[in-house]
């Protein structure tokens, strides 16, 4: 039986995602808190879910990007559906 796979999506619901807490944005804190995890778990991945504009802000972090919009449930669900499997 194989290990399944697990995705860890940090999803963009808010305009306060980008707002400063300290030294960076609460998405980079967030981003950081789920990168750790991440790499504790063999085969996992990580994944950032929201708008194309608020997309274009976290270009620069390595991992998957999915456009969608996060507060609406189907379509996130949809995206993750057709979110890549490694």
């Amino acid at each position: 039986m194989s290990t399944p796979s697990l995705k860890v999506v940090v999803a963009i619901t808010s305009p306060i995602a980008f707002h400063q807490l300290k030294n960076q944005t609460i998405l980079h804190t967030c981003i950081q808190a789920a990168q750790s995890f991440v790499a504790t778990v063999a085969g996992a991945q990580l994944a950032i879910a929201g708008s194309t504009a608020d997309l274009a802000k976290v270009a620069e972090i390595d991992c998957e990007k999915i456009v969608c919009d996060p507060n609406k449930p189907g379509e996130l669900a949809g995206a993750l559906r057709g979110a890549q499997v490694d």
